[in-house]
């Protein structure tokens, strides 16, 4: 038997659609209670973008923690350091964040397939801060404003170049990438700022690690 459902709003977006499926499933579910030898399936157009864009969703969100965590295991594996890893994975928490409110106000609703930003974005703003500190180590008795001075044309040109790329993307017929390669422009912008200005005030309060002041040691 087909029975024939029709929403009461419009369910424009895919978590309107996850929203009303669940609710149907739910309705359903109590509805089976005394009837668990009946066999229920879902078709149609809200079955099916709940299915996809909650997958992609969670595909996405599972993408965002790997590379966390990879970002995390390497740059301890070099460096053996808890601060500034700490405060690494801070700020690309807080770039992710500033990104998607700047995406959301100046493109608006976001498709689901842009959330794919999210892991090439942190691929790519981590290289700053890991440029910043391993400049920091081996020149410790600059000051930062004179470190800044020193990497911000390369930084700056790196972001410019990178973003430049990726809003080319913006030629493309498909919406979701376009609004990818948009995404990651800003981001990409917003990271060289924040990296510049935010990442090593904190850590010059204390001296660098004792494996930093090896490497710099044999590098002289």
């Amino acid at each position: 038997r087909l029975v024939f459902l029709q929403a009461t709003t419009e369910l424009a977006s895919y978590r309107e659609c996850v929203v009303w499926l669940t609710e149907v499933k739910g309705v359903v579910e109590k509805w089976r209670g005394d009837h668990r030898s009946v066999t229920v399936r879902y078709t149609g157009r809200p079955a099916f973008v709940a299915e996809i864009a909650g997958g992609m969703e969670r595909d996405m969100a599972n993408s965002v923690l790997g590379t966390m965590v990879i970002i995390a295991v390497l740059f301890w594996g070099a460096h053996r350091c808890w601060k500034p890893l700490l405060w690494l994975l801070a700020l690309l928490v807080l770039i992710l964040a500033a990104t998607l409110a700047l995406g959301g106000l100046f493109i608006g609703k976001l498709n689901v397939v842009s959330l794919g930003f999210a892991a090439i974005l942190l691929g790519l703003a981590v290289d700053y801060g890991l440029v910043l500190y391993q400049e920091w180590l081996a020149a410790p008795q600059l000051s930062v404003r004179a470190l800044r001075h020193e990497i911000a044309p390369s930084i700056v040109w790196s972001a410019v170049t990178t973003a430049g790329a990726f809003l080319i993307l913006n030629f493309s017929g498909l919406p979701g990438l376009a609004q990818l390669g948009s995404l990651v422009a800003i981001g990409i912008t917003l990271a060289a700022v924040v990296m510049l200005y935010l990442f090593l005030p904190p850590l010059t309060r204390t001296g660098p690690t004792i494996e930093g002041s090896k490497a710099r040691v044999q590098g002289s």
